[in-house]
């Protein structure tokens, strides 16, 4: 599956690659996105049809075990990026409460951010029942470039995956791109309503950002990290089948 994929591993990758379509979708591929990719085909479906991060240590260490060598590039530190960089584009956070994401417009500012950033909080309901083309005409009528998922995994991939699909028939006379990102962590990592942090880059640089979230939210990350390491021997024999049957 990983060597199939569309990987962004900088601004420049991004650039390049969103301009080849009218709308995209960005996903994170992290231990936890990638296990459920291999036990759902339509999940799996998702990733392959879209621009792909590397969201986490243990996922780059893995897939370069399976010889495919990927640069980290998290969901959290690509929002900033771009954020802090010189593009002119028109930003959309769409999810969470609208309290949450209040609170990111608030730390961006803080941040030095001076770009036009909406929120726009949605209701809690199930991924089938949004009222997709009333917000597809909504970021198209709003002139949106770049709109940021914050629904959390896998329900925000899924999310994106079919707003993505009404914006590409709403957008049949315009040239304008439209990304979409899926990128859930933004709002715990970067509104100043959050009582989330990010770990240290120390955390970071050594892999150990479950031990900093352990702390911070012990039971939810015990369970993700109990399913995690359950599915490493599933993601290994997996991706080795999938190789093997791709050079027969």
């Amino acid at each position: 599956m990983i060597k199939d994929l569309q990987w962004i591993s900088s601004l420049k990758d991004f650039e390049r690659l969103r301009n080849k379509f009218k709308v995209s979708t960005v996903i994170c591929l992290n231990m936890n996105t990638w296990s459920v990719a291999h036990k759902n085909a339509n999940y799996k479906e998702i990733f392959e049809k879209s621009l792909v991060l590397c969201d986490g240590f243990w996922a780059s260490k893995l897939a370069r075990m399976l010889g495919m060598r990927v640069d980290l590039f998290a969901g959290p530190d690509f929002f900033m990026k771009e954020m802090l960089s010189e593009n002119k584009y028109k930003h959309l956070v769409l999810g969470a409460t609208q309290n949450k994401l209040e609170g990111v417009k608030e730390y961006l500012q803080v941040q030095g951010v001076r770009k036009e950033v909406l929120v726009e909080s949605l209701p809690f309901c199930n991924v089938a029942d949004f009222n997709y083309h009333e917000i597809a005409s909504n970021i198209i009528l709003a002139d949106v470039d770049l709109v940021w998922v914050v629904l959390g995994a896998p329900k925000q991939e899924y999310f994106s995956s079919k707003l993505a699909e009404i914006l590409r028939k709403l957008q049949t006379n315009s040239s304008n791109c439209i990304s979409i990102v899926a990128v859930g962590a933004v709002v715990d990592f970067y509104s100043i309503s959050s009582e989330v942090s990010r770990a240290p880059l120390l955390y970071q640089n050594f892999g150990l950002e479950w031990l900093w979230r352990l702390r911070q939210q012990p039971w939810k990350t015990f369970k993700r990290i109990m399913n995690e390491l359950s599915s490493i021997p599933i993601i290994l024999i997996k991706e080795l089948l999938h190789d093997r049957n791709n050079n027969n």
